[in-house]
């Protein structure tokens, strides 16, 4: 067996709010190590079962889209072999050493960062530098529900958020080329999870554990639908007028589901696409540009002397009121979980026909 070969790494690929956490943690929960609970993101009131990222990758990577004038929530497509620039060197440069630093000894490690949709080149190249055997799992979600997750999170219109989906969505199909990728319902995940969490194992060569008992009691309780507020077909985004190019993606990729690997005719389609989008970004440059060096300015404007404090404060009481909605989130959890096993136990089963009476009682009064 080659050196490559014992050095795995798993990369999660999917939009933001494409449920790429859950897939995360059912991979880290098969022993796929992701770091310690001190590298991860703290989890928040949008995500209340954590995001599964690590911090650092999740600076860097912010780090990397600053210098290239983009952010999180880009619609428009990096330069082209903006990977080679002389100026990414000394940021690839500390990508080979959180690599390092973080995984080395670890066989089996992944990582998840929807910005990694839009990076995923310089990984391709530090991994195969260091010798890492590279395969993706890539999450897909219908890009309404994205869309809606979006205007719920951030305020985005649909058309802004149908707009990061097709970015982020489009760039990593032309990322994966030449990797061994799993295309994974997060719909068909959320409503039957082991199925495809095993067809995942299988695909990746992760052993599944002959003890599945340790591995339900925390996948199980984990995997909420009650997160899930969007579930949508392709009739719905035909109903909102969806852009055509949207539409044609999002079949493209329900098509991809079913398979494993690389596929000819799957590399044809996200060559067309991606030059098509490409060929459009360019009537829209200049726009960008201007709008980034906006973005620049403003960003110069906010971390001045005068503006430090004022951010401070705004900072403190944003964690403050974070630390109190989830708090409200764990006292919700914890009393579904006390009325579930209220009406699960005996005593409710056995005075339930009492409380029928009591209702009856109440009713008549009323009616007198």
């Amino acid at each position: 067996m080659t050196e490559k070969a014992d050095r795995r790494a798993i990369c999660v690929l999917g939009a933001h709010r494409s449920g790429t956490s859950t897939v995360t943690r059912g991979l880290n929960l098969l022993g796929a190590y992701l770091g310690e609970e001190k590298d991860l993101m703290k989890p928040l009131p949008e995500n209340p079962e954590g995001f599964w990222e690590r911090l650092d990758v999740y600076y860097l990577q912010n780090r990397l889209l600053a210098m290239l004038k983009r952010d999180w929530d880009s619609t428009a497509p990096l330069p082209e072999n903006w990977h080679k620039l002389d100026e990414i060197r000394p940021l690839k440069d500390e990508l080979v050493e959180l690599v390092k630093e973080n995984f080395s000894g670890r066989p089996l490690w992944l990582w998840k960062d929807p910005r990694t949709c839009l990076l995923l080149p310089l990984w391709k190249d530090v991994l195969s530098e260091l010798g890492i055997d590279l395969k993706v799992v890539f999450v897909v979600r219908n890009p309404l529900d994205v869309a809606r997750s979006l205007e719920k999170r951030n305020g985005f219109t649909t058309d802004k958020g149908l707009g990061i989906w097709f970015n982020h969505t489009i760039t990593a199909l032309k990322g994966i080329e030449g990797l061994e990728t799993i295309f994974l319902s997060y719909d068909r995940f959320m409503d039957d999870w082991e199925p495809e969490l095993k067809r995942c194992a299988a695909g990746l060569g992760i052993e599944w554990p002959a003890e599945e008992s340790g591995l339900r009691a925390k996948m199980t309780p984990f995997v909420r639908r009650d997160l899930r507020h969007s579930v949508s077909g392709l009739d719905e985004l035909y109903a909102v007028k969806a852009p055509e190019p949207v539409i044609r993606l999002h079949g493209f990729l329900l098509d991809l589901q079913s398979e494993t690997g690389e596929s000819d005719a799957a590399g044809n389609m996200t060559e067309v696409i991606y030059q098509e989008f490409l060929g459009y970004a360019r009537l829209f440059d200049f726009d960008m540009a201007a709008l980034a060096d906006c973005r620049s300015r403003l960003d110069e404007a906010t971390t001045s002397p005068e503006a430090l404090p004022i951010f401070a404060e705004l900072k403190k009481e944003l964690n403050t009121r974070t630390q109190w909605a989830w708090k409200l989130d764990e006292e919700v959890k914890t009393m579904r979980e006390q009325v579930a096993s209220l009406h699960n136990s005996m005593s409710w089963r056995i005075t339930q026909p009492l409380r029928v009476v009591h209702g009856l009682l109440l009713k008549l009064r009323k009616d007198r």
